[in-house]
């Protein structure tokens, strides 16, 4: 702890570069108690609010700021040394901190309707451009915008058009694959639908004929024939015989 005392007496002794009756300075007590250090107190010289230190003087605020050392900026629509100045502003400005109503970003001119030339953007056009001859510049960011066949930041570098003229035949190969296989499942799809309609069709035909066998009416034929036997001959005459077909054994019958 007592290592942070030195450390605060010696800020203390660095920052007395100033004499306490020197103009605008305000000194201030300071009270130091650590461990191990006799409590004491210093007086801190140091510049008055609106003023800050330079080279052991303190000087006035710039335009823009105030405060202690001079840390804080204008408030809004407020401009000019220890911002007392009140801005009023047309349509196209603004209020600018240190020298009050400017042109927005982009405009210039004592209307503020003209555009900035093309080498330079930013309020009231007083920031100039990076960009190369080969760009255009943003009147309000100073972005460069590349002309054809130049890139980079600021437009320096031309391109090489062999690379962008050059196919992408990755995309080329990769478009005519997909179309291959669109093409083979078109074909798939039509040959199983084709399939599935013959294959129906077989079925029905089978359906059919089942059904026109089933239709068809059976009947029973009676026919008779008699044996005969030659004259002069002991052979027993044979029996009527019923012989009894069904309709369907016709065919055969006649056939001998």
């Amino acid at each position: 702890m007592h290592l942070t005392a030195l450390l605060l007496l010696a800020y203390v002794n660095g920052v007395i570069t100033m004499v306490a009756t020197d103009p605008n300075v305000c000194p201030r007590k300071v009270t130091i108690s650590e461990e191990l250090v006799v409590t004491q107190q210093q007086f801190v010289v140091e510049c008055c609010p609106n003023y800050f230190e330079d080279d052991g003087r303190c000087k006035e605020c710039s335009p823009g700021t105030f405060g202690k050392d001079c840390k804080v900026p204008c408030l809004a629509n407020h401009f000019g040394f220890l911002c007392k100045e009140m801005c009023n502003c047309s349509g196209n400005m603004k209020c600018d901190p240190v020298t009050g109503c400017v042109c927005k970003a982009g405009l210039t001119g004592p209307d503020c309707i003209q555009e900035c030339p093309n080498d330079m953007y930013g309020d009231n056009c007083n920031t100039s451009c990076n960009c190369s001859v080969h760009a255009d510049c943003d009147s309000v960011s100073g972005k460069c915008t590349c002309h054809e066949g130049f890139v980079g930041e600021m437009c320096e570098l031309q391109e090489n058009r062999q690379e962008r003229d050059q196919p992408n035949y990755s995309l080329v190969i990769y478009i005519t694959l997909v179309g291959i296989l669109l093409c083979m499942i078109f074909v798939v799809r039509i040959a199983m639908k084709a399939k599935q309609r013959m294959s129906k069709s077989i079925i029905d035909v089978l359906k059919w004929n089942e059904r026109q066998q089933s239709r068809q009416p059976k009947a029973i034929l009676r026919i008779s024939h008699r044996t005969t036997t030659e004259l002069g001959t002991n052979v027993p005459p044979t029996q009527n015989e019923d012989v009894y077909y069904e309709i369907s054994d016709v065919d055969s019958v006649g056939a001998y």
